[in-house]
């Protein structure tokens, strides 16, 4: 009986695809409190980035950065990026996370890849806000062509959110180098 991915442990225990002493063997590996994969696999975006979303999901917790953008089919990162959530109250970290706390209007989060994750343009103006400059224009030109939205749209929302960490660094990614 395989399991592929990630999954959570109590619901493999509680729908008989594994035993408790299996689950705590060699063949799977914890990942987070309350995920696992199996041992095999190596710790990508991809399984850290699932295995994040089952331990925020039940919270209202939505994957962010480049977890988003992974779950968007726009992921660019760089091996052992770790994955990113936002949360509304305070969560713990774990090694291979990032947790941010901040609430997230329901008009910025989507689905996909089977999870709640931010919307193109939100997870863009996250990255530009956080990343270098050359990573934020690499991370944007990916990201917008998915969300269908033009960079400059990413202006507006500095308006919407003044004061936000970051918030004036994606008008330097949008506008370009300086002539």
């Amino acid at each position: 009986m395989g399991i592929d991915g990630a999954f959570r442990g109590s619901a493999a225990l509680a729908n008989g695809r594994l035993t408790r002493g299996r689950r705590h063997g060699s063949r799977y590996q914890r990942i987070f409190s309350v995920a696992y994969c199996r041992a095999d696999l190596s710790l990508d975006l991809e399984i850290r980035s699932r295995a994040a979303y089952l331990l925020v999901r039940d919270r209202g917790g939505v994957l962010a950065g480049y977890s988003a953008a992974w779950a968007l089919g726009a992921g660019r990162a760089t091996a052992g990026t770790p994955a990113e959530v936002l949360v509304r109250r305070a969560c713990r970290t774990h090694p291979g996370l990032v947790v941010r706390q901040e609430a997230t209007a329901e008009q910025d989060v989507v689905e996909a890849a089977g999870c709640r994750v931010t919307s193109p343009p939100r997870t863009a103006w996250d990255l530009c806000r956080r990343l270098s400059p050359v990573e934020a224009v690499v991370a944007l030109d990916a990201v917008a062509p998915i969300g269908r939205f033009a960079p400059d749209e990413l202006l507006v929302r500095r308006l919407r959110e003044p004061g936000r960490r970051g918030c004036r660094r994606p008008d330097e990614i949008v506008a370009g180098p300086a002539a």
